[in-house]
């Protein structure tokens, strides 16, 4: 087993052992005063704020909900009741429009200044998501490292081997002191446990591999225990199968008390076996808080809420015009590279006449009027091509536009965020249902589910499958028949990294040829609407099994 402790340097105060509470220190001066009242029970408690998948520190603002603002407001007055602990389970850097230009410094400074007060702050932890290591080349790791060491909060990464990976050749090394595989935080009377584990979905040169994250966890939290924590949180960006699967395996004291995850874009409350399993919604749309109260020496009793993070909540005027000032330093340089006016995002590229809709909670799960419109663009513009698919969580736009919105320049560059090459590949029909069955596999909002054009089928989420694969003709799809369907060269191109889960698909489908972007194809698109504007819909392609809709076909 390889070494736990922490990594970082940071001083022995900050990761030390709980403090005497004053109830005790009272009890103790009254030691011997037999007329003395003895005091109630005491009772210790804290309110754990949790996020996850964060990408705009300002939030939504179409929506009114989120954003880093609001939640420096939630954290100041959950705070003035008791002590407060905000966990963040991954994904800050990237991917955004911010993000390719700042690299995730803009989401360092906000979280730097979310307590308000200068300096470390030893009640926020955070752990590392996959789109952390967005910037994946060896030249990238000291980016990384800077942006880590400039964090003043702690990182938590217990499964990752820092190091060259396999056949590389980087030198480079990830080394910050803010980097931990677990951390104590000391309140008044107990001390809560903290260990972070990361999905091994991207490989980036500067990590030689990932470790066994459920056999990690239970490490880290036996770890955490031996060490003197009261109350042990497991911090997971991982898919919602593999959290509740630890839950479920980890036992006695490799158990966590609570498992607070990232990951799945969407919210989940959800019990297994006696711990709860919690995440939020994505954007900080909303976030869990949970109260954990117990008596002396009891139980712990642990409480969580769901909470939207919505107008209720006023922003924090500081860090709102901090986010605000950075928004436009970074947009006008952006406009002023392409020799452009400083406001040139707004710039209108064409309008929806119908309901736009890239909401990720939807896009992720049905067909929505958005996937299928681009879907069918990257079909259209590759003439020969049968089939087009596009995994939901290259498309980051997140939002739903309604008819008669306006689509500006901004609106293309937060949709694209990774950029938008496309690949065609021939595949024989058996490959292609086994893509299929791949998109519906583990259906809790997660991004590598397919919008389509050019098929269609009908999805059981209950039962996990899906059936009558047909053209959009109506034609079976044949086991033995060749189709050439259209893809994000993500899913066929594992340098890149894992697929989105594709791993049927090689490179060695590719067909040679130039092909169109999807950003270039959306663009004409809007453009050679005019004024009269787009009118995407859904027609059924993917008919969803639910109470209402009993899909027949």
């Amino acid at each position: 087993m390889r070494d736990r402790t922490p990594r970082g340097t940071k001083p022995a105060q900050e990761v030390s052992v709980h403090a005497l509470r004053p109830s005790v220190i009272a009890l103790a001066l009254l030691a011997g005063c037999p007329k003395a009242t003895p005091p109630a029970p005491s009772v210790d408690r804290l309110v754990i704020v949790s996020a996850n998948d964060t990408y705009r520190a300002a939030g939504v603002p179409e929506e009114g909900l989120g954003g880093f603002p609001r939640l420096a407001t939630l954290r100041r007055d959950l705070a003035a009741e008791g002590p407060v602990l905000v966990l963040h389970a991954g994904d800050l850097l990237s991917p955004s429009f911010l993000s390719r230009a700042t690299g995730g410094a803009h989401m360092i400074d906000a979280l730097n200044q979310l307590d308000g007060v200068d300096g470390f702050d030893p009640h926020l932890l955070v752990t590392l998501g996959n789109h952390e290591f967005d910037r994946s080349k060896c030249a990238d790791a000291p980016a990384l490292e800077a942006i880590l060491d400039a964090s003043d909060f702690r990182w938590l990464s217990a499964n990752i081997r820092w190091g060259e990976r396999p056949g590389s050749a980087c030198d480079a090394r990830v080394a910050s002191a803010r980097l931990y595989d677990r951390a104590l935080v000391p309140f008044d009377g107990f001390t809560v446990g903290v260990t972070g584990v990361t999905i091994d979905s991207k490989h980036p040169a500067y990590i030689a591999g990932f470790d066994d994250p459920i056999a990690t966890l239970g490490d880290e939290v036996a770890a955490l225990r031996s060490e003197g924590a009261d109350l042990v949180v497991a911090l997971t960006h991982l898919p919602q199968a593999v959290d509740r699967a630890a839950l479920s395996t980890l036992a006695g004291p490799r158990r966590p008390d609570l498992l607070l995850g990232g990951h799945d874009h969407v919210a989940v409350t959800e019990d297994v076996g006696g711990a709860w399993l919690l995440k939020a919604d994505s954007e900080l749309r909303s976030v869990q808080i949970v109260e954990v109260t117990r008596d002396a020496g009891g139980p712990w009793r642990i409480t969580p809420t769901l909470r939207a993070l919505d107008a209720s909540i006023p922003e924090d005027p500081a860090l709102a015009a901090a986010i605000g000032a950075r928004t436009a330093e970074v947009e006008a340089a952006w406009c002023a590279d392409r020799t452009l006016p400083a406001d040139c995002l707004a710039d209108v590229v064409g309008r929806t006449a119908t309901p736009l809709d890239l909401l990720e909670t939807r896009l992720r799960t049905v067909e929505t009027s958005g996937g299928s419109w681009l879907a069918d663009l990257a079909r259209a513009g590759h003439p020969g091509a049968d089939v087009a698919l596009l995994n939901s969580g290259g498309l980051r736009l997140d939002l739903a536009l309604p008819a008669g919105t306006e689509v500006t320049r901004k609106h293309l560059e937060q949709l694209f965020p990774f950029g938008s090459a496309l690949s065609v590949v021939r595949i024989d029909g058996r490959t292609l249902a086994a893509v299929i069955a791949r998109s519906v596999e583990d259906w809790t909002g997660s991004g590598h589910w397919l919008q389509v054009s050019g098929l269609r089928f009908v999805h059981d989420p209950e039962a996990g499958v899906f059936r009558d694969l047909t053209l959009a003709d109506g034609q079976p799809v044949e086991p033995g028949a060749t189709y050439n369907v259209v893809v994000p060269r993500y899913l066929v191109d594992p340098s890149i990294g894992d697929q989105d889960g594709y791993t049927m698909l090689t490179p060695s489908m590719v067909l040679p040829g130039q092909t169109l972007p999807l950003r270039a194809l959306v663009e004409a698109g809007l453009v050679a609407a005019g004024t009269d504007g787009i009118r995407p819909a859904t027609d059924g392609r993917i008919c969803t099994v639910s109470d209402d809709v009993p899909c027949t076909r």
